[in-house]
This record gives C-alpha cells, sequence and structure tokens, in this order.
C-alpha cells in the first residue's frame, strides 16, 4: 500500500450535488438545442469537469486518480474534437475524435487497477477474476448483437475497426467495474460514484449503438444528452476519492460461504453459451468459435476461481481453529508464570487413571522462604521468583509432563511413564536448581523447594482428592525432612 501524505481539503457537498444537478439538468435541455455543434451540450460536459476534476492535479493525489481524471478529461475531449470536426462540414463515421474517446476508456481502466492494485489487499486477484469472468459474456453479447451487425454494408476498414472496439472498450468497462465493486475494504461512498459513472456510461453506450444500428435517431439523441450525468458522477468520485481516504476496515466474513461470489461464477459460467443461445433466437446465426472461446475461457476461470475460494475457505477454518485452540491454552494458562493453572487438573488426573503406562506420578511442590522474600522486597520481586521457578520446573521436566501453578507458592507436576526411582530422582533436581539464586535488581534472591511424591499405578484405585491428598501429606514430611523429598507409602 502506497503511504499517503496529508490529503487536501475535500469538496464540499454543496458543489458535488451541483455539478451532478447541472450536468443532468443541462445535459437534458441540450437534447431540445437542434444546432450541431451543440454549445449546450459543451457547458453540461465541462462546467462540472472543471470544478471538480482539479482536486485531482493537487499535491500528495495518489497516480490512479489522475489516471481515472485523464479518463473522463478524454471523454469530454472527445467530444470537443467531434464538434471541431463538424464545424469542419465533416460527419466521418470513424475519425480522430474516436482515437480520444477510446484512450480514455484505457485511461480509466488503468486508473481502477492502479487503485486496487495499492488497496485492493490479497482480494484483489478474486475481484480481477469475476470482473473478467462478466466481461467474457458482455464481450460476446456485444460481438453478437453489436459489431457484427454493424459490419455489415462494405464500410472502409477504419470505420469497422471502431465499431468493433467501442463495444470491446465496453467490456473493459464491465471488467472495471466489477472489480471495484467486488473487492471489499475500499470506502463505498467513493467508489460508489465511479462505479455509477462508470456503468452509466457503458449503459449509454450500449443503448446508443443500438439506437444507431436501428436508426432511432430521436432515442439516440436523448442519450446523448445523458452522458455529461456519467461524467459528471464519475468526477464526483474522483474528487472525492483524491481527497479522502480511500481504505475502510473490511468485515471478515469468509468464515461464511459467500454465495453472491458463488451465484456470480454460475451465471458467468453459463452466460457465454446463452448468448450464443441467443444469437440463434433473435438474429438467426451462430457465431460457433466466438462462443466456444468464450466458453472455455469463463470455465477456465471458474475452476480457478473455485480453487481459490476453497482454498480461502480451507485457510479461513485453519485460522479459526489455530485461534480457538489459542484461546482455550490461554484460558488453562497462568498469566503470571507461564504455567499451566487448576483448570487442567482434572482432564489431567483423569488421564492419569486411564493410562496405558506402567506407572505415572504426581508431584506436590511448595516453596519455603518465599512468604520472606514478598515481606523484604514487596511483591514484585515474589512475582519474579514465581516466574523464575516456573521456568526451572520446566527445564527440569520432559515435553509430556504438566506443570501446574496450584496458587500461590505451590506448584503440582504430573510425570507420565515414570518409575518410583525416576520420579525421585527428577524431585531431588528440582530441589537443587530451585535453591539456585534468581536474580533481582542486582541481588540474588533465594527459596528453596519441598516435594512430595505419590505414585500412580496403572489401573489404581485411587481417586483425585485421595491422589493429592497423598502428595500434599508426602510434601509436608519432606518439608520437615533434611532430604526436601518424600516418596508417599502406596
Amino acid at each position: 500500500m502506497i503511504p499517503r501524505t496529508a490529503l487536501p481539503r475535500p469538496p464540499a457537498t454543496a458543489l458535488l450535488v451541483a455539478c451532478v444537478v447541472w450536468a443532468a439538468l443541462v445535459g437534458i435541455a441540450s437534447t431540445l438545442v437542434e444546432a450541431d455543434p451543440n454549445p449546450v451540450f459543451q457547458l453540461a460536459v465541462w462546467i462540472p469537469l472543471l470544478c471538480l476534476l482539479p482536486f485531482s492535479l493537487r499535491r500528495g493525489v495518489e497516480p490512479s486518480w489522475r489516471w481515472m481524471a485523464l479518463g473522463v478529461t478524454l471523454f469530454g475531449l472527445g467530444d470537443v474534437a467531434w464538434d471541431l470536426i463538424l464545424l469542419a462540414g465533416r460527419s466521418p463515421d470513424a475519425s480522430w475524435a474516436d482515437v480520444v474517446y477510446l484512450s480514455g476508456y484505457v485511461a480509466l481502466a488503468t486508473g481502477v487497477a492502479l487503485l486496487l492494485r495499492d488497496h485492493g489487499g490479497p482480494q484483489r486477484r478474486d475481484g480481477l477474476i469475476d470482473g473478467i469472468l462478466l466481461a467474457i459474456p458482455a464481450a460476446v453479447l456485444v460481438a453478437e448483437f453489436l459489431v457484427v451487425p454493424g459490419m455489415v454494408g462494405g464500410q472502409p476498414m477504419t470505420t469497422r475497426v471502431v465499431t468493433a472496439l467501442y463495444p470491446l472498450a465496453d467490456t473493459l468497462l464491465v471488467a472495471a467495474v466489477v472489480w471495484l465493486v467486488v473487492t471489499p475494504g475500499l470506502a463505498r461512498r467513493v467508489t460508489a460514484f465511479v462505479a455509477a459513472g462508470m456503468g452509466m456510461t457503458l449503459v449509454l453506450d450500449v443503448v446508443w449503438a443500438a439506437a444507431s444500428l436501428a436508426g432511432a435517431d430521436t432515442l439516440g439523441r436523448v442519450i446523448d444528452g445523458l452522458f455529461p450525468l456519467s461524467y459528471a458522477l464519475l468526477a464526483t468520485g474522483i474528487a472525492l476519492g483524491a481527497t479522502t481516504p480511500i481504505v475502510r476496515a473490511a468485515p471478515d466474513r469468509r468464515a461464511a460461504v459467500p454465495w453472491g461470489r458463488v451465484v456470480l461464477l454460475a451465471a458467468g459460467l453459463v452466460a457465454a453459451p446463452l448468448t450464443g443461445v441467443l444469437g440463434v433466437v433473435f438474429n438467426d446465426r451462430l457465431q460457433p468459435v466466438l462462443v466456444v472461446v468464450a466458453t472455455l475461457a469463463a470455465a477456465t476461470l471458474v475452476v480457478l476461481r473455485f480453487v481459490r475460494l476453497v482454498n480461502d475457505l480451507n485457510r479461513t477454518t485453519e485460522e479459526l481453529s489455530l485461534a480457538r485452540n489459542e484461546i482455550l491454552e490461554q484460558a488453562v494458562l497462568d498469566p503470571l508464570t507461564g504455567a499451566y493453572n487448576r483448570l487442567v487438573l482434572p482432564d489431567q488426573l483423569d488421564e492419569l487413571s486411564t493410562s496405558s503406562h506402567p506407572a505415572s506420578a504426581v508431584l506436590s511442590i511448595d516453596l519455603d522462604r518465599f512468604k520472606q522474600v514478598n515481606d523484604e522486597w514487596g511483591h514484585h520481586a515474589g512475582d519474579v521468583v514465581l516466574g523464575a521457578v516456573a521456568q526451572r520446573l520446566r527445564s527440569c521436566t520432559r515435553d509430556r509432563d504438566v506443570v501446574i501453578r496450584m496458587g500461590g507458592d505451590e506448584f503440582l507436576i504430573i510425570l507420565h511413564d515414570v518409575e518410583p526411582h525416576e520420579a525421585v530422582d527428577l524431585a531431588e533436581r528440582i530441589v537443587r536448581t530451585v535453591e539456585e539464586p534468581i536474580e533481582f535488581n542486582g541481588q540474588g534472591l533465594t527459596v528453596s523447594a519441598s516435594v512430595g511424591i505419590a505414585m500412580v499405578d496403572s489401573g489404581g484405585s485411587d481417586d483425585t482428592e485421595a491422589l493429592l491428598h497423598r502428595a500434599d501429606a508426602a510434601m509436608y514430611v519432606a518439608k520437615r525432612s533434611s532430604t526436601a523429598v518424600e516418596l508417599a507409602r502406596s
């Protein structure tokens, strides 16, 4: 993501509303003017553009908005170029004005691509696939009903190429609009205006082309009067995007099946062959190569998209599982020492009673002189001592053993698959390790440990309370002995 400098001051809401209303009303009024060129139409186009597009030229504005502003400007310049051609007394089917118009489509699509590259996040690739997937049947539709009919009659090659390029440019808009709309994480107030402007341009282009083929000049003139509104919507979105944050927090809905996307993929898969059927029904002809290629391309994209969708769902499931395990683990961990807390004790003792190991052991550990440390050095020193002791207990035990802080300065260790002499050896090592000084503020604090051991035979009859009582009783005997370790009698 591009680091963003301080944004320019956004345009006033009143200015945005005024520009859109101006473009709509004056654009419609321009259809009542019979003159060619039409100065009212140019006023409908350029007043909003000159008011709004300068916001994209200010310092700190990202290149994506400048590319989109260039695209809208080229649309307006295309209208100016066409009027200049009319002033020269010509009305060609293809001219340099078409080059300006078509460049506007490319600039708009480039701006959308840059915007989503910088702010679309990891899901921008999925949005691009969805956009292309819907652009494919759109391309088949315009080819079947607009391009092919527009090429009959022996027109010059230039005219045929231009006739084909406009519908193809519209399919580029289809991909850009879908990509922009389905990609999460963008400020919808901004993208809604941009998508609405591009979508309206797309619809007006298609209707105008259809009206031109049908010879409906009146309808074509009305459509011409609506283009300023589509430009104004685009300019509004560009001005807002250039001056307001574009990224917002996107709700994480990956845990649920995105049925909207599934429906979109299904529609994209069947749309291409369906357009072929429509061509047979309405035009009594079929473009087999076009339909087959489009269907194969759509099927490939659908498979790719489903693979990515399944991977996303699997990844989300794994993340949720890891998060659940982490939450459960945090619930049974003592935050001070990192050892387990009493909540794990019932499950651990139940596991001992059903274990297939020949023998296991429970070690009850109590710290001596810990109260003196607390009284002399304060509770913070006591916390440091408890953390250090817990770490030393873990270092003395094996990975499969469990260290539990019972509360205060009492610990419990559950040893799996251990013989009595091994349990005693481990307890003695714990006593020696715990007695080593613990550094605190440049001083060495010392505590000692008393350890009571209760053995658990496989299939033993001790219940939980009896087992813990034997371990605690042995620990109190150890406190009074010279060895600090006591093995409880069975």
